[in-house]
């Protein structure tokens, strides 16, 4: 009878279940739970048992026409037959029948919920308003959920073939859990108010792990799921996807032949293979969190790729996953990292470095690479702290597939200091328990460590690292060896205007040869460019995010090109350029901003120690005017940057007498961290809980949520509410594409598609040709008749050619450049 039951044309449920269930049990094996994965995927589907699922699925697929006497209308039954509760429903009534320890009902509802909740994402526990979420889905009517259906087709037990599953998960989930139910109390849970957990797991961040076990249990269900609905449909997928334990010989051989290749004889190679010999010698130790302290220029990218590939072989890991912040950069370093580990033929190309990210050139997408970054499946793999983020919090399915392979990775975190403030204990929580749980590591590289390490509240959550946590043996001495610049505070009463940074700038720009202004808005940027522009300098440049990925990627490149044949350069940029942009100025300017911006900005500025008279100079300006609006991060940034300049100017000596010296990273992160404590949770306003809140507490023990009064071991977590406000980045933004280069072809084409089924590939060709505008700008642009709609109806923008200029990108006024330049 199983057998006749459908999970899609072509492919029987039965079918459809034995293989989720081997592949979800396969990726939860990393977790320590393998039984609870078999379990969800033997149960996930069951509720398609149903007359009322079998109907649609065969009504829409033609397998039934109009006269069949079971025919219905397919188009309004998509996504109304609810066919995931009843797997949901038979744990619970499972649990009336066999003899329960105390925390058993925390495990099935753990499982319940990955089984409801693996077509939405995770449900609320609780939602906002108190109302337990997680009970009406359990209660809901059997005759909507077709329990009794998949009752007659699989039976009572919870397994497959009739075999029961579920003590074994239970027995498997108490053993797993075990020391993290024994967690110490919490000094927050004397003071709670519920205190409904207190008998239990008196401790925030063990419920916060909870409630991310279950998540990881969802994504390997997720993952598992996917992947056999698209290979059921395209056999030939299973021929890109990885398969076994990943070969790290090879990309280690070729590392290390390309170290050997490039090896120099200047003073500063000398210090750059120091740094990687110690990353390599540390590669043998033990799994957990490490730091990579090394001032910019001195090697961090190559020398964390050396230990996370010889560290994956010492520990038989999955994968390397390379976290950047920005977008600007990690083409740059995935491309690095392709020309050292991957061979040159097309056919392997993709077959080690994954780019997964926003911007990524649709020549760079192959078969494999599209259905790799669909889960993260490859031994390399680039992606954003934002990608990282939303694989952990974001509320949906498409994210969170990709999290448990996390799982026994070796997670590497470029720039770390860019980690937004509101993220902090979200970031230091997650973290501890990849590496606590999940069998990973992680390397915090940087030049201006973060002290997340060091955090107000330890309680509610910190970084957990080990006493011999960094790489490097003596930073300090580390610092003072790559000291390339000297920074000057030229900051004073009054500011400095437009005219007067101008001056400076052409000045440096003709002693040094080239120089770097970064300033911390685009309208400053603007400003400054057409004030050098009109001045008649050669090489004068601009970068800002109101230029497409596309085009900052050009101006970079025609810089690099200049600067390598010592040609005159005058780059006006935002703080884009700042993180891990690999270029060298012989002079810098940069406006009052945080320590750690100003010190990325002197990273831009003799690099590799190409000044033969002396250090690089960064000058430090405040502008006489200044817009910074919403832009708290440099506000908050400025008032501690300027305490520290205070002191330093006091008594140098007490902060190693430089300002590049880790002794002031310290003292200013430590300023900055306790001015933003109260940010750190992740703040949630009461206009959109109905209470002031934070995710952190909403993602542990949801202690503030009003329906948290029952004294019992259960998850009270609002996953989907806090999905839903989770943003890595705080941006009310509209995405247009704008006429540059490639992009003018792509909206002629989108304009004049009729075929949907390209709509798709040609977003992705699109993304690299997008700039996304905030509020104000969107409003002028939209007045002026300049932005319009690709197709009536179909949410895509485009902007007006007249509103881009070849120099600064988009305009709220109509530009005066002859054409949109073409690379």
């Amino acid at each position: 009878m199983q057998d006749e039951f459908w999970a899609r044309p072509g492919q029987s449920l039965v079918s459809h279940l034995d293989n989720v269930a081997k592949l979800a049990s396969d990726f939860a094996r990393d977790i320590g739970l393998p039984n609870a994965g078999f379990l969800l995927g033997s149960l996930h589907d069951q509720g398609k048992a149903s007359q009322a699922f079998q109907n649609y699925i065969r009504s829409a697929t033609g397998f039934w026409d109009q006269e069949d006497e079971h025919y219905v209308d397919a188009a309004g039954k998509r996504g109304k037959i609810d066919h995931s509760t009843a797997g949901s429903q038979k744990i619970w009534a499972a649990l009336k029948g066999i003899p329960l320890k105390k925390t058993d009902p925390l495990f099935a509802q753990m499982l319940a919920l990955c089984l409801c909740s693996h077509h939405s994402g995770l449900i609320d526990c609780l939602e906002p308003g108190g109302e337990n979420a997680y009970k009406r889905r359990i209660g809901k009517d059997t005759g909507k959920t077709h329990l009794t259906e998949a009752v007659a087709a699989w039976g009572k037990e919870c397994g497959p073939s009739r075999h029961d599953l579920l003590l074994e998960c239970l027995k498997e989930m108490r053993g797993r859990f075990s020391k993290l139910l024994k967690t110490s109390p919490s000094n927050l849970c004397s003071s709670c108010i519920t205190r409904s957990c207190s008998g239990y797991v008196p401790n925030p961040i063990a419920w916060f792990h909870l409630g991310f076990y279950t998540r990881m249990l969802l994504s390997c269900l997720l993952d598992a799921d996917r992947i056999d609905s698209a290979d059921s449909g395209q056999p030939l997928n299973a021929l890109w996807r990885s398969s076994g334990e990943t070969d790290w010989e090879k990309p280690i051989r070729r590392l290390e032949t390309h170290l050997l290749d490039i090896q120099g004889d200047r003073p500063i190679d000398e210090i750059r293979r120091s740094v990687s010999q110690r990353c390599l010698d540390r590669a043998e130790g033990p799994k957990c969190i490490y730091k990579l302290t090394v001032p910019t220029g001195g090697g961090k990218t190559l020398s964390g790729l050396r230990f996370a590939l010889h560290h994956a072989r010492r520990h038989r890991m999955k994968r390397i996953i390379n976290v950047i912040p920005y977008t600007s950069i990690i083409d740059q370093n995935a491309d690095v990292a392709r020309s050292i580990l991957e061979p040159k033929s097309e056919e392997e190309f993709g077959s080690i470095v994954l780019e997964h990210h926003s911007n990524l050139e649709p020549e760079k997408e192959t078969p494999r690479s599209r259905l790799a970054a669909e889960c993260w499946d490859a031994p390399v793999i680039y992606t954003t702290m934002v990608q990282f983020m939303e694989s952990l919090f974001s509320h949906g399915t498409r994210s969170a597939r990709r999290m448990h392979r996390l799982a026994q990775a070796v997670i590497v975190f470029d720039e770390i200091q860019t980690l937004p403030v509101k993220c902090a204990r979200l970031f230091c929580n997650a973290v501890n328990f990849l590496v606590r749980e999940c069998g990973a590591s992680v390397v915090l590289c940087t030049a201006t460590q973060p002290l997340l390490d060091k955090l107000e509240q330890p309680e509610r959550g910190v970084l957990t690292l080990e006493a011999n946590s960094e790489l490097m043996p003596d930073v300090e001495n580390l610092f003072h060896q790559l000291e390339r610049v000297e920074i000057l505070d030229r900051t004073r009463v009054g500011g400095w205007t437009l005219e007067q940074v101008a001056d400076l700038a052409a000045e440096q720009y003709e002693k040094a040869g080239s120089c770097l202004a970064v300033v911390n808005t685009k309208d400053w940027a603007r400003r400054l460019y057409n004030e050098l522009s009109c001045r008649g300098l050669p090489g004068v440049h601009h970068l800002s995010t109101d230029m497409c990925a596309a085009h900052r990627l050009c101006v970079l490149n025609e810089m690099r090109s200049k600067l390598e044949n010592h040609e005159p350069v005058l780059c006006v940029s935002t703080q884009l350029i700042e993180a891990g942009v690999d270029i060298s100025f012989g002079a810098a300017i940069r406006f009052l901003a945080s320590l750690d911006s100003i010190l990325q900005t002197a990273g831009r500025c003799n690099r590799n120690r190409e000044r033969r008279n002396g250090p690089g100079l960064v000058h430090i300006l405040n502008p006489d005017r200044e817009e910074l609006g919403p832009l708290k991060e440099i506000k908050t940034g400025q008032e501690a940057a300027r305490r520290l300049l205070q002191e330093f100017h006091a008594d140098p000596e007490s902060l190693g007498g430089s300002l590049t010296h880790p002794k002031v990273i310290e003292r200013y992160f430590l300023y900055h961290f306790f001015d933003r404590r109260e940010e750190m949770d992740y703040t949630v306003k009461a206009n959109k809980v109905g209470r002031t809140d934070n995710l952190v507490n909403m993602l542990s023990c949801n202690p503030k949520n009003p329906g948290n009064m029952d004294f019992h071991p259960s998850l009270r977590q609002s996953f989907a509410e806090a999905g839903r406000h989770f943003q890595v980045i705080d941006e009310a933004t509209r995405a247009v594409i704008v006429p540059f280069g490639e992009g003018k072809d792509i909206i002629a084409e989108l304009c004049g598609l009729h075929d949907p089924k390209m709509l798709g590939p040609l977003l992705r060709r699109a993304q690299r040709y997008s700039v996304n505008l905030f509020p104000g700008p969107s409003k002028v642009l939209d007045q002026a008749g300049a932005i319009h709609e690709i197709q009536k109806g179909w949410g895509i923008y485009y902007l007006d050619k007249r509103h881009y200029s070849d120099r600064t990108g988009v305009s709220t006024t109509v530009v005066n450049d002859m054409d949109v330049h073409i690379c």
